[in-house]
């Protein structure tokens, strides 16, 4: 497995990422999608086997992907 890079930077396109809110943590998997609103683009977050959606901009951790979706 490649080493996975991280960051706090905010995902910029749909996609499966990992998720850890410190490096004392074990990652998540998130779905993030890119949704078209009335405010322009709205980016919400999915945890994975979760079907209520968060706004994106309340992750202040680090992502790194995206990554393949599981199966």
């Amino acid at each position: 497995m490649n080493e996975l890079t991280w960051t706090t930077e905010k995902p910029k396109k749909s996609g499966f990422y990992f998720y850890r809110q410190s490096r004392d943590e074990d990652p998540i998997i998130l779905k993030v999608e890119l949704e078209s609103g009335r405010m322009g683009r709205d980016r919400l977050v999915w945890l994975h086997a979760d079907n209520a959606p968060e706004q994106l901009i309340q992750c202040h951790g680090e992502f790194a992907g995206p990554i393949e979706p599981p199966t």
